[in-house]
C-alpha cells in the first residue's frame, strides 16, 4: 500500500478484534491513523475509564441532526492503556432497526468538530462496507467462500468476478423494479441473471482499443428484450 500510494496517509478501520496491544503496536509501526470498534467486554480497564469520565465532561458531548436521524456523540480524549493515551467515541441514534450504538477508540483526538465525520465517514462506513458489502458477497448469492484460497490466483479470479457482479446487481435491480415488462420478457430477474451470463459466456469481449473513441464519451447502457 505504501509502495501504490506514497505520501498518503492512512487511517486503519478495523473491527473489535484489533482493539488489542498487537492492533496498536502494529498501527503506530505503519504510521497509520485507527479507529477499532469497541464493545463491551473488551478492553474492560479502557471501557469501564469510559463510562467513568463521561459523566465528568459533559462539555464532551454533541447533538447532530442529518438525513432527519439524531445522532446522540460522547467522548473522552487521553485515557491511558499500556504505552498508548486511546480516545473513546461513543454515537446513539434512533433509525427504521431500532435504537443503535455504536462505539470507538481512536488515535485521533475527538473534539465537537472531529466527531461527527469520525462516526459517519469513519466507524459507520467500515460497517457498511462489512454489513453491505462482504456480508452480502456471502450469504446474498454470490457464493463467495473461503475455499477459494486455497489456490491464490483463482482467488483473484473468482473474486474479480464476484466484485463485477456485485456492482452489476444494484443496476439490474434498480432498472428492473416496477417494469413489467422486464417480467413479459425474462420472467424474472433471475432468468434475466442467465441471459447475462449466457451472453458473458458466448459473446467475445472487443479489443479495448476499438471501444476506447466510445469509452471517452459518456454513455448509456440499456437492455433489450430481444
Amino acid at each position: 500500500m505504501k509502495i501504490a500510494f506514497p505520501g498518503f496517509a492512512f487511517c486503519a478501520l478495523l473491527d473489535s478484534r484489533y482493539g488489542n496491544e498487537t492492533g496498536f503496536a502494529l498501527c503506530q509501526k505503519n504510521d497509520w491513523r485507527f479507529l477499532i470498534t469497541l464493545k463491551e467486554g473488551a478492553l474492560p480497564s479502557v471501557w469501564k475509564e469510559f463510562q467513568t469520565l463521561r459523566q465528568l465532561v459533559p462539555q464532551n458531548q454533541r447533538r447532530v441532526v442529518d438525513n432527519d436521524i439524531t445522532y446522540d456523540y460522547a467522548w473522552v480524549n487521553d485515557i491511558p492503556y499500556g504505552n498508548h493515551n486511546l480516545n473513546v467515541l461513543e454515537c446513539r441514534f434512533t433509525d427504521s432497526k431500532g435504537d443503535q450504538c455504536f462505539v470507538w477508540v481512536t488515535d485521533i483526538p475527538v473534539t465537537a468538530t472531529t466527531c461527527h465525520p469520525l462516526a459517519q465517514e469513519g466507524g459507520r462506513n467500515r460497517w457498511k462496507t462489512e454489513n453491505e458489502g462482504f456480508r452480502t458477497q456471502k450469504h446474498g448469492g454470490f457464493e463467495m467462500e473461503h475455499a477459494y484460497a486455497k489456490r491464490p490466483t483463482a482467488a483473484k479470479n473468482f473474486y474479480l468476478l464476484l466484485q463485477a457482479a456485485h456492482l452489476l446487481c444494484p443496476r439490474f435491480e434498480c432498472y428492473c423494479r416496477g417494469k413489467s415488462h422486464v417480467q413479459r420478457a425474462f420472467g424474472s430477474l433471475r432468468n434475466l441473471a442467465r441471459f447475462f451470463l449466457e451472453s458473458l459466456r458466448r459473446d467475445l469481449l472487443p479489443d479495448p482499443e476499438t471501444l476506447r473513441p466510445v469509452l471517452d464519451e459518456p454513455i448509456q447502457v440499456r437492455l433489450n428484450s430481444s
